[in-house]
């Protein structure tokens, strides 16, 4: 018998940035304003022209997370690459050289000397000094890998153009304050991975519990199961829901109008629950995930590149719920996210407020640093605050800036969202505000000064330099203005950083009572209060520091057989504790 020879092809693999829009808005704060689309940021294993079989490197579907500086001091760099006016940002993995190691012993061919990990940020960085970037700091999740031939036509977005459907229609609002959203995508068809323990009859497949295996949505059946989805709830949360076992506090909304249009599967969403609207328009939770009964079909096989372990058959819909990560991808969101309003739009000031320049540099460093944390469509005055401000008087007026920072943001900052590092912020301007002469720049007496400047030009024919003084001032203040935005995003970032770590400090202490929620939280303290909750203990008027200590006193639940057939959801988070304590909302301490 012949033995079957094995297909030689290029290979191009890449795995994907999962979490690339905070790659996105890093790049635009360091003033890379045109950096590459979600779906093109990638690290690449291997880019092999000579032809080998795919397949002789070992298999490695698992995710790959590059831990935040904060979490692990590694070399990161911003450096030119290439000829085509890529602009990298180069970090350290011993995973991802090990696997480029794979494959160059399976036959892949390489160009360069060494590998170096690296994810292009931009090919059109504009004029500005790399030098003065600061690298990336945060964590870097990288999904499985994705397997395709060399194209050599390929060529990347922009983000500001990777718009997947029409803002201008996409969502409006009725009258009765409940949003509805126009043919958005809340499935599409590739390649995820699932625990064993989350298919169905992995048991009786003779499937890993702990394994993770890639499973193909397949678009021919995304497409009979489009109609499945007619009717059905929009959560709030991850958890199947039957008419005998329905939870009301958890439907935010409905589906309708399901369409298949390839590569996703598409509905109108109606969202009548206040809070789930407040959380798609802060982006809390603005990504989708489909759930759905099937029949798992284990024969493996590859789909537009992507290898996986078996395909998800006789899809039929049983909701979707709004989580914080999908595992369709961040494309799959809730249509028509409203645009980021700039600066002017959300700080009301008068027409000719009474500031100086060092007041205006330090209003537009407050601002930038303000513009996240607001509530939809907030907005607050800041030029009383930093009236008649200077860098001369800035360090006196400190503890006066910061209570009227704190006083004009009362009652309008987002759910979550604090000013509490607000002083870091203000320190950190003391020392970079630009020097100047103690008039107001939009003093009302400018114009006159202006009249009576050209005027003395007329008559002497001489300006004495000051028009060139002039510049100078400006060029000065501007460059002050820039670093006070660094200054002010780098505490932001260090901020968010904290929180991210505390957030994953409370999901480790809640995993031993309840095991992985089903849903992104957006501070340790929201952790705590949804674990005790499902645990059944009421924290309404208990302050959030107490959390820690009243947990400890629950009881650990025991072992209890799950009681239903497993759904496939798309969230990213684990569902284990759903599917084996199914009636654990029931249970009272």
């Amino acid at each position: 018998m012949a033995t079957e020879q094995p297909e030689l092809r290029t290979l191009f693999a890449r795995r994907p940035v999962l979490n690339a829009d905070a790659l996105i808005a890093w790049a635009m704060e360091q003033g890379l304003s045109k950096p590459l689309a979600a779906s093109d940021l990638h690290v690449t294993i291997a880019y092999s022209k000579d032809k080998f079989d795919w397949f002789a490197a070992p298999d490695d579907f698992d995710r790959i997370r590059i831990p935040s500086l904060a979490d692990h001091e590694a070399q990161r760099s911003i450096e030119k690459l290439g000829d085509k006016g890529a602009i990298v940002l180069r970090f350290e993995s011993s995973d991802l050289a090990k696997r480029w190691q794979q494959f160059r012993k399976a036959g892949a061919s390489w160009d360069h000397d060494a590998y170096r990990p690296h994810i292009t940020v931009t090919y059109d960085p504009g004029d500005i000094d790399i030098a003065q970037i600061e690298p990336y700091a945060g964590p870097i999740e990288l999904g499985p890998e994705e397997f395709s031939e060399i194209d050599e036509d390929w060529k990347p977005k922009m983000a500001g153009d990777a718009l997947a459907f029409d803002r201008a229609s996409a969502r409006t609002y009725d009258q009765d304050g409940h949003l509805h959203v126009a043919r958005t995508p809340i499935s599409k068809a590739n390649v995820c991975p699932y625990y064993g323990r989350e298919i169905p009859d992995w048991e009786g497949l003779g499937l890993n519990p702990d394994r993770l295996y890639q499973l193909l949505r397949d678009p021919e059946e995304l497409e009979k199961a489009a109609a499945s989805f007619a009717g059905k709830p929009l959560l709030n949360i991850h958890r199947p829901v039957t008419a005998d076992d329905h939870e009301h506090e958890a439907v935010a909304g409905s589906i309708s109008n399901p369409i298949w249009e390839a590569p996703y599967l598409k509905a109108d969403l109606s969202i009548w629950d206040g809070l789930a609207i407040k959380a798609i328009e802060a982006e809390t939770q603005k990504e989708l995930s489909s759930a759905y009964r099937y029949r798992a079909d284990m024969t493996p096989g590859t789909f537009e590149g992507a290898r996986y372990d078996g395909v998800m058959r006789d899809l039929i819909g049983n909701h979707v719920a709004l989580v914080k990560e999908g595992r369709a991808g961040p494309d799959v969101v809730v249509g028509d996210e409203k645009p980021i309003p700039k600066i002017k739009e959300f700080i009301s000031m008068a027409k000719k407020p009474s500031i100086t320049r060092g007041g205006a540099a330090a209003l537009t460093a407050l601002s930038l640093y303000l513009k996240p944390k607001l509530a939809q469509d907030a907005k607050i005055d800041l030029a009383p605050v930093l009236a008649k401000v200077t860098a001369a008087n800035f360090a006196a007026s400190k503890p006066a800036i910061l209570t009227g920072l704190k006083t004009a943001a009362e009652g309008k900052l987002a759910k979550d969202s604090s000013i509490e590092d607000a002083a870091e912020v203000i320190e950190a301007l003391a020392d970079i505000l630009p020097e100047e002469e103690a008039d107001l720049a939009a003093d009302e007496d400018d114009s006159d000064d202006e009249d009576d400047k050209k005027k003395k030009v007329a008559e002497d024919g001489d300006d004495d330099g000051e028009e060139d003084d002039d510049k100078v001032t400006k060029t000065a203040m501007d460059a002050a203005i820039a670093a006070a935005v660094k200054s002010a995003t780098k505490s932001a970032t260090a901020a968010a950083i904290k929180a991210q770590q505390d957030i994953r400090e409370a999901e480790r202490a809640v995993r031993p009572y309840v095991g992985d929620l089903a849903m992104a939280h957006d501070s340790a303290d929201a952790v705590y209060r949804t674990a005790l909750t499902s645990l059944g203990v009421d924290v309404d008027g208990v302050h959030p520091s107490a959390f820690p200590a009243i947990l400890k006193l629950q009881p650990k639940p025991g072992d209890i057989p799950p009681a239903r057939k497993p759904i496939a959801q798309d969230a990213a988070a684990s569902k284990e504790f759903e599917n084996r304590f199914p009636h654990a909302n029931r249970l009272k301490v």
